[in-house]
């Protein structure tokens, strides 16, 4: 499950050198507590072109009449995606990268929820494998573009904190081009290339930060500060 992340101030120009796609780079603000439903920016490619834009966080399904599904649709489960009715369509055609600084996850114990972050190792940006489908309402007036995150097994350095054993899907940047490519719709080779295998532990930090994580109202560089590690 990935539920929250963030982007910090360096989030623009690292992501500018890692993607090299032209965007206006005031427009991607750092937002230290990303949830669902809000808009985000993640990377695509459509007609040659890949670029980066903002679309809401949390699939709209192709078969939904007012845009406003009753399940939030914010993850998608890799080993789910040829199956579920959702995910099927833009498994194929419509796949994208969700450029995140680092996500949390929480620990619970005796009824209180201890938050963590995790990033990669001396790399600014951590990729994350996605979804996104443009959503239009069936008298053509309101378009809605939203994306969901694909989540996978987790590896012993998120599951030891997460108690459902997931962790969002990373990609390496050698994976790009080839899970960009909308012109291919072989959706079992990306199966097979082990896209969807756990991130190594041994490229991924973990740290305790502040409780002021558990709520959405709260947003501030202090979030992503490392604390005492909860016991």
């Amino acid at each position: 499950m990935c539920g929250r992340y963030w982007r910090d101030i360096k989030f623009q120009e690292a992501c500018k050198d890692m993607f090299d796609v032209p965007f206006d780079i005031d427009e991607i603000l750092p937002n230290f507590n990303v949830a669902p439903t809000t808009q985000n920016p993640i990377v695509l490619q459509r007609n040659g072109t890949r670029s980066i834009e903002e679309f809401r966080w949390g699939l709209i399904p192709f078969y939904e009449k007012e845009g406003k599904p009753k399940y939030p649709y914010f993850n998608a489960r890799a080993e789910k995606l040829t199956e579920t009715a959702t995910y099927k369509e833009p498994f194929k055609k419509y796949r994208c990268i969700v450029p995140v600084s680092g996500f949390y996850e929480w620990k619970k114990s005796g009824g209180e929820k201890y938050p963590y972050g995790f990033q990669l190792q001396n790399k600014p940006i951590m990729p994350l494998a996605g979804l996104y489908y443009e959503w239009e309402s069936p008298d053509g007036t309101k378009k809605i573009p939203s994306y969901t995150i694909i989540t996978t097994d987790s590896n012993d350095t998120v599951g030891e904190i997460h108690d459902k054993q997931r962790m969002p899907v990373v990609l390496t940047e050698e994976d790009f081009d080839f899970w960009l490519d909308p012109e291919n719709e072989n959706t079992k080779a990306y199966y097979d290339a082990g896209i969807f295998e756990p991130y190594p532990d041994d490229g991924m930090r973990r740290f305790p930060v502040s409780q002021k994580v558990n709520s959405t109202r709260n947003n501030g560089p202090e979030l992503i500060e490392e604390v005492d590690e909860w016991k």
